[in-house]
């Protein structure tokens, strides 16, 4: 059964104004420790150089380091902060949409946008931390936004394949190629995942012997290359020489399998995640020729796998467990794996599966609202703790202002939405300096 587009448009609407209370946050939200202490780089370091420093001694995150030290951050410029923010999630919600377009065909404008709110909410829904995921500059330029290029990378791909180039063939591979690139210089976490991603599909291509072996080979080869250059960084070993505890490969397997687990099963029985998947099983037939020849448990142990890569390195590396934001990269993942297992078995489901869209969408909003983030949210304005953690971020800038060498107030509220990390007593401490010295500039 095909979403009649009367009820597309109207199925739309409402998942619009689902999205609305995520983005009225971005109106809230602050810059804090690693914002500072970048920005403060920024504005007194040569951008060459600090990026040159900055892999040889800290990590090997080329293009990530590039872009958190493009833009100054500064608490003197709400506006700006709250504008970048505000660009990213809008690139999220574009990625998302390309990557959807690319796998769907002979699908109209107003289905396209409602499948790709539907699914850029139940992932809002599930992420890990919120936080970290679309309000805190810093994790975004790393880790959410190397999901947006990963996202364009993925449908220019997957174009590629099906013969629909953008201006001209080798136009459009430079492109891809780009994006490739680009994408794996965000974190260590996406430079493990997108050749794993390359290298399964170059093999499975071997095994049907396709005609675009040569495509991703290409794509397989730059992949790998590229994450040499992040996992073998001179920074890299520098840096987790600071953690205690880590490169315990035992213990370090033992908890991630645990963490896996954990989160596997939330994102399983996440109700925003199970409603998503259901309703592109029952309106959505598969028809891009590419994905026709997945297999559904393949699917399955590919993101399991991704899953372990975004678990294991990070505890390995630090010996710290609860990653939360490596996990927000999984969190998409998961939403692209039941897409995708969706659109498999769909035809499978049709008949067992309610046809009533308008009913599956007020359902979707009911649990979105009573569990996961989407109650967060509306809990965190409706009790005033936003507006609060707002207000008091407001007054202690004005504070420092006045005392540009004084002591920084902790907040007394801390929004789950929102909030990441707040300064220490101990005056000392690295994000109170950050602070100080964006105040002393």
């Amino acid at each position: 059964m095909i979403l009649e587009k009367k009820y597309a448009s109207q199925i739309l609407g409402v998942l619009i104004l689902l999205l609305i209370p995520f983005i009225y946050l971005l109106i809230f939200t602050h810059p804090i420790a690693d914002d500072l202490a970048f920005g403060h780089q920024a504005k007194t370091t040569n951008l060459l150089s600090q990026l040159q420093t900055t892999y040889l001694n800290w990590n090997g995150r080329y293009s990530g380091n590039f872009f958190i030290q493009l833009f100054p951050i500064s608490i003197d410029n709400l506006l700006f902060y709250r504008l970048l923010l505000f660009v990213s999630f809008g690139l999220f919600v574009v990625s998302f949409y390309m990557f959807i377009k690319s796998i769907f065909s002979k699908t109209t404008l107003v289905t396209l946008w409602s499948i790709t709110l539907l699914g850029v909410l139940a992932y809002l829904s599930i992420l890990p931390t919120l936080a970290e995921g679309f309000y805190w500059y810093t994790s975004v330029i790393y880790y959410q936004l190397s999901l947006v290029f990963f996202l364009f990378f993925s449908a220019f791909a997957i174009n590629f394949v099906r013969q629909q180039f953008l201006i001209h063939k080798v136009f459009h591979l430079g492109l891809t190629i780009f994006l490739l690139i680009i994408a794996i210089g965000m974190n260590e976490s996406v430079a493990l995942i997108i050749p794993f991603v390359c290298t399964s599909f170059f093999v499975g291509s071997l095994i049907i012997k396709s005609k675009n072996s040569t495509f991703l080979a290409v794509l397989t080869i730059v992949a790998i290359g590229c994450a040499a250059v992040v996992v073998f960084s001179p920074g890299n070993e520098i840096r987790m020489a600071t953690y205690a505890n880590n490169k315990d490969l035992v213990t370090s397997l033992f908890m991630s399998f645990l963490q896996m687990g954990r989160f596997l099963a939330g994102f399983i029985f996440s109700f925003s995640g199970l409603f998503y998947f259901l309703f592109v099983a029952c309106f959505f037939p598969l028809s891009t020729t590419i994905l026709k020849q997945l297999k559904p448990h393949y699917l399955f142990i590919g993101f399991v796998a991704i899953l372990f890569l975004s678990v294991f390195p990070a505890y390995y590396a630090t010996g710290i467990l609860g990653q939360h934001r490596t996990l927000n990269i999984a969190a998409l993942f998961y939403i692209l794996f039941i897409t995708l297992f969706a659109l498999k078995i769909g035809n499978k489901l049709k008949e067992r599966l309610p046809r009533k869209p308008q009913k599956m969408i007020v359902y979707f909003t009911l649990f979105f609202f009573i569990f996961g983030n989407g109650r967060t949210v509306v809990l965190g304005l409706i009790s005033g703790k936003i507006q609060e953690y707002d207000k008091q971020l407001q007054q202690r800038y004005i504070a420092l202002k006045e005392n540009r060498s004084g002591k920084i107030n902790q907040l007394t509220v801390h929004p789950k939405s929102i909030y990441v990390i707040d300064v220490e007593t101990d005056s000392t401490h690295w994000v109170n300096q950050a602070y100080l010295l964006e105040n002393n500039n």
